[in-house]
């Protein structure tokens, strides 16, 4: 393990490659976790989920926790889904979803169901009908919500190249759901335009149900993303992209993980 700056070059050379503030960058706090393969940071980020959550068991009973969906967490999911067959009093929420049936390929609820379901945890869908209508169906997912113990104790997101964190993206419903109020968790969003690999209306968690997690942790791989970080980072708080006004407000330290 090596501490110090976040250096580029030294990132393309060892299976764990540093952990260092990003303070040097202009941002306080952040922690970066840099790998040479996917298969490294799937464990890394097995061993960091694993140990939160178990660290919450112990100490409160119970946690509460996030996870992200499409393809970039399946190879973790497939690492940690053993260790969940003991977690009693844990609940897990997507970060976001996409309006479709449970059943469908393209639902981020349906892989929390095929790696997490035989365990003990509770999983708590966002979709439901009506999946024609985000602002409704965002208005039922905030009424299931709504009674458990936020805020979130572990925010696990990936990001996209553009910048977005969770269903945050580009369309007329990005601006409200980054500002609504604390007390707001869930949002309805229309992505414009809707992106190719899964084009329906989603919701989401809100910006400020992410920023108020208890821990934070960003996972993402290749060279690609690694630039998408350094202009967030960069940007910081004045940021266009979600991602960036994630890493410079979140309540919490975040973690960044990243592979080639």
């Amino acid at each position: 393990m090596v501490r110090g700056p976040l250096d580029l070059q030294a990132l393309s050379l060892s299976p764990i490659l540093v952990q260092a503030p990003l303070e040097v960058l202009g941002v306080p706090e952040p922690l970066w976790h840099g790998f040479a393969t996917p298969e490294h940071l799937a464990e890394s980020l097995v061993r960091e989920v694993s140990g939160i959550i178990t660290d919450r068991l112990d100490t409160e009973g119970a946690a509460f926790v996030a996870f992200p969906g499409g393809r970039s967490p399946v190879r973790a999911f497939e690492f940690l889904a053993p260790r969940a067959s003991g977690w009693r009093g844990v609940t897990i929420i997507p970060t976001d979803d996409r309006l479709v049936p449970p059943r469908d390929r393209l639902s981020n609820y349906g892989l929390l169901e095929r790696y997490f379901a035989a365990g003990q945890a509770q999983l708590i869908p966002l979709a439901r009908p009506p999946f024609d209508d985000p602002a409704a169906a965002a208005d039922a997912a905030e009424l299931r919500l709504s009674d458990l113990a936020w805020p979130l104790d572990l925010v696990w997101l990936g990001f996209g190249l553009d910048g977005h964190v969770a269903s945050l993206l580009p369309g007329p419903d990005l601006s409200v759901a980054m500002r609504y109020p604390d007390w707001r968790r869930v949002a309805g969003v229309r992505p414009v335009p809707l992106p190719a690999e899964a084009p329906v209306p989603r919701v989401t968690l809100t910006l400020s149900a992410i920023l108020s997690a208890k821990r934070l942790l960003i996972s993402g791989c290749g060279r690609d993303k690694l630039e998408v970080v350094k202009r967030a980072l960069d940007e910081g708080a004045e940021s266009q992209m979600p991602l960036g006004i994630v890493l410079a407000k979140a309540k919490c330290q975040p973690d960044l993980f990243w592979s080639r």
